[in-house]
């Protein structure tokens, strides 16, 4: 099973990646600290990854501690797949061995940067980013051209469960180099 959801995640990224070699190169970017996001709390989400009429649901909890960002994907089943942690601007994945596939890592921690930070966030020595706003709308700019397009919308009741924290969001994020479709359900969020 591991290894048909590691073939499922190869294609979805391959046809992907297919435009995006060239188009944006990822380890020229340069992230923001997570000191400039709200601290102390974790979050549980449903992860959607849409591409090419192809669907994966995985599952993810992101924490934010003192200035270390940490998030983890799960498969269907609740296994481990990968752990992302970034220190200042030190990053370092752990990868399941069976799980071989090179993910755009940097690009799946702007979407949670554009998520939760304030604006003021980006703008950083170094920093080539822009966030505008349109409507319920957030759209990240790098070097004048579009990366990542946000939006959020409350969760409607019938997908959130009992023991509610805070406010229950669904964010859409589009990924333009990639033509790739990413909706968030947040589940639960706790303080730390």
């Amino acid at each position: 099973m591991f290894r048909f959801l590691e073939i499922i995640i190869f294609f979805l990224f391959i046809t992907s990646c297919s435009s995006f070699h060239g188009k944006f190169i990822e380890s020229k970017i340069l992230l923001p600290d997570p000191n400039s996001l709200p601290c102390c709390w974790q979050i549980r989400e449903t992860v959607e990854i849409i591409s090419n009429s192809k669907q994966i649901s995985l599952s993810s909890v992101t924490a934010i501690s003192e200035n270390k960002l940490v998030v983890v994907l799960f498969d269907p089943l609740g296994r481990k797949l990968l752990n992302i942690s970034q220190t200042g601007r030190h990053i370092s994945v752990e990868k399941e061995k069976e799980l071989t596939l090179e993910l755009p890592v940097k690009l799946l921690l702007l979407g949670i940067f554009l998520r939760d930070m304030p604006n003021s966030g980006w703008s950083f020595e170094g920093s080539n980013w822009l966030v505008e706003r349109n409507g319920d709308k957030k759209i990240l700019k790098h070097a004048n051209r579009t990366v990542i397009s946000l939006t959020e919308v409350n969760s409607p009741l019938e997908k959130l469960p009992e023991n509610i924290f805070e406010n229950r969001k669904i964010s859409n994020l589009y990924y333009h180099d990639l033509d790739l479709d990413v909706e968030i359900t947040r589940l639960e969020k706790q303080k730390l």
